[in-house]
């Protein structure tokens, strides 16, 4: 929850509640992380349906963009609108993979690591975009207690 833009969430909140969520085991939450999308997807069905809520405007962002594709193939009733942003879909055998650089964040351990990785995977290289990503990690980072922490390497390769 922690990595959200509060410049997007703050908008969004003014026309509609909003949901921030850790998944298992991400961030501040309990439990062990899944292997699979897919087994986020359906912690992200669980806690739709045990909030009795018919259905969402769902969004997701980089990682939780690939578990919100598996909630609405998965739930698709539960889904009003689908939002992915900074993500990708399930490698599939025709899949093109481009250069590796751009998975930086999967590698990042350090502070000046995840900024970089942060930069390069969600900016343009521009001028413009350098600004964009630096103003959007201060907002990020504008809280400095209680944060949750980066995912480590070895959770981005536990989950395909």
């Amino acid at each position: 929850m922690d990595f959200w833009d509060l410049a997007l969430i703050n908008a969004l909140a003014k026309s509609r509640p909003i949901i921030l969520l850790d998944n298992v085991g991400i961030g501040k939450s309990d439990g062990d992380i899944p292997t699979s999308l897919q087994g986020w997807a359906n912690h992200v069905i669980a806690l739709v349906q045990a909030l009795n809520m018919p259905q969402m405007d769902l969004l997701g962002f980089s990682m939780g963009g690939g578990a919100a594709q598996h909630v609405a193939l998965t739930a698709s009733s539960l889904v009003r609108k689908l939002i992915l942003a900074g993500t990708r879909t399930f490698r599939t055998p025709n899949t093109v993979i481009g250069p590796r650089d751009i998975f930086a964040l999967a590698n990042a351990v350090t502070e000046e690591g995840f900024r970089a990785a942060w930069r390069l995977s969600f900016f343009s290289h521009d001028a413009d975009g350098q600004a964009a990503a630096k103003a959007s990690w201060e907002r990020i980072f504008s809280r400095q207690q209680d944060r949750s922490p980066h995912l480590s390497p070895e959770t981005w390769e536990a989950t395909d």
